[in-house]
């Protein structure tokens, strides 16, 4: 395939996934968020670097989230919120988290491919994406292993960040004002 044909399938296949997602569900995710003391954001690989851009966009708008792993997070507590992301649902140190920051009295958020895997069981909420996992193929794709669903939360999550941004009254500058400024 060429280079444009593909990126429009891609693209196509993005919006496909992205048109999946629960709009109440995404709502309950919103409304959790609004409303924790801190944000902590987990995920491994690919779906943890989506998990990290997240973060950062949300410190840039005053709320203090923190990647679950980092050497500086606090401890996290009642109040709190985990979101993690995992296609599988299955990863087991992202269960253990969950495990963790459960037993903390912490509330947890899964965003997920698999609705019946170990994390979404325990998960307070849980947003389903509809596309495949390193493990298991689930809607067709040309792109390989997860890639679907890592691009896929990384736009939920700006899509996440704008209606955030619309209900605090944010402006760009007011998160270019918070934006690392030691790169």
């Amino acid at each position: 395939m060429e280079f444009h044909e593909l990126h429009r399938t891609v693209c196509d296949e993005l919006s496909r996934s992205l048109d999946t997602i629960n709009d109440v569900r995404i709502g309950q995710l919103i409304e959790r968020i609004g409303q924790a003391k801190r944000i902590f954001c987990d995920g491994k690989g690919r779906s943890g670097l989506a998990a990290a851009a997240f973060a950062m966009r949300l410190v840039q708008m005053g709320i203090q989230a923190h990647l679950a792993v980092e050497a500086t997070s606090p401890a996290i507590e009642a109040g709190d919120l985990l979101i993690v992301f995992t296609a599988s649902g299955e990863t087991e140190n992202l269960v253990s988290h969950v495990i963790t920051a459960k037993k903390a009295g912490a509330e947890i958020a899964v965003v997920s491919t698999n609705a019946d895997s170990k994390i979404a069981s325990n998960a307070d909420c849980c947003v389903l994406v509809s596309a495949n996992s390193k493990d298991k193929a689930g809607t067709a794709s040309v792109q390989p292993m997860g890639s679907l669903f890592e691009q896929s939360i990384l736009v939920m999550c700006d899509v996440i960040c704008i209606i955030l941004m619309e209900k605090r009254q944010l402006k760009e500058q007011d998160l270019r004002i918070r934006h690392n400024n030691m790169e």
